[in-house]
Order: structure tokens, then sequence, then C-alpha cells
């Protein structure tokens, strides 16, 4: 009888050790699939579906974002640039947005930029050279933004600049988080 306690206890086990070594080989599967999941899923930004800003969102590389210039002005306006990322160097010219073509109806420019490091963007005007607005800021990667450039008033020579982020920047690392969460949270 002793045997077949003894048998029975190193069938048991046996079958223990077989069941934790099905249960790591399921956990190995689990993890190997979710990220497959993880890395192959698109990085996908948000979109609208009106035309232009949809065909334009797609077309972003990855450390870009979009920007709209609308230029409201009865002339046209200069945009120039510089990254943070480099030292001592001269503001570049990026783009030269068109004056309105009439009341109400300002002209506008998309431009990509670079998302990687803060930028600081300057608006000149083309005829007096003189420096309407500066604005200094971080664009985040995918992130849709517009910078309005209008008078404060009809008569008065005063230029306003406003940025909007028409839509959020999507966070592309968030796949990376998911899957170390996954993987610590399944082998820890």
């Amino acid at each position: 009888m002793k045997r077949k306690k003894k048998g029975q206890t190193l069938e048991m086990g046996s079958l223990k050790e077989n069941w934790v070594e099905e249960t790591r080989r399921l956990m190995l599967v689990c993890a190997l699939f979710a990220l497959l999941l993880v890395l192959a899923a698109p990085l996908s930004a948000q979109t609208d579906n009106s035309g232009s800003f949809a065909t334009r969102q797609k077309e972003l590389k990855m450390d870009t974002a979009l920007l709209f210039i609308h230029n409201e002005l009865s002339q046209p306006v200069q945009l120039y640039w510089l990254s943070d990322h480099c030292y001592q160097c001269l503001y570049q010219k990026l783009r030269t947005i068109p004056p309105r073509k009439e009341r109400g109806k300002p002209s506008f420019a998309a431009i990509t930029v670079d998302s990687r490091f803060p930028l600081t963007m300057l608006l000149n005007d083309t005829l007096d050279k003189r420096k309407f607005c500066r604005i200094h800021t971080h664009f985040g990667e995918f992130g849709n933004y517009s910078i309005r450039v209008k008078n404060f008033t009809d008569c008065n020579e005063e230029v306003a600049c406003n940025m909007i982020t028409n839509s959020a920047p999507v966070n592309s690392y968030l796949r990376r988080y998911h899957f170390l969460f996954l993987f610590f949270h399944i082998f820890a």
C-alpha cells in the first residue's frame, strides 16, 4: 500500500509539474501575442474626415506635427523658425503666407513642423520687415495646430497672433508603456 501511495504521490507531483509547465507556456504565448498586437498596431492620429486635413494628417511622419497659418491681414507674412536644439543659429525662412484675398476670407498655409525639440517662430511683415509676433512652443507628435494672424481693429496697426490646438498630439510611446505594463504584470 505504501508503494501505491508513493506512486500516487509521484504521479500527483508530475501532474503538478506538467500543469505549472503548461501554465508558463500559456503565459509566454499570451505575452508574445500581446507583444505582437502592441507592435503591429498602427500608430493612429486623430483624424477629421473633412478632405484636406485628413489627407494631410495621413502624410505626417514620426516626430512631426501639422501647423496651419491663417493670414487675415491685407499683406503677406513671412514665417521664420529656429529650433532650440540648434546653438547660436539664425532664424530660417520657412514660408511666405500670402495676404487675404477678400475681407473675412483669410489665406492659409499648411506646414509640417518638427516635434522633437521646442521651436521659436517669428512672423514678420514682408514689406516693412517689422516683427508681428514671436511664438515659442514645443509641438506634440501628430498634433494639429493653427496660428491666426489678424489686426486688433480695422484701423489699428497692431497685429495679434493666436495659437490654437486643433487636435491634441498622440503619445507615440503609449504602445511601449502598454507592453512594459503587460510584461511586468505577467512575469512579476
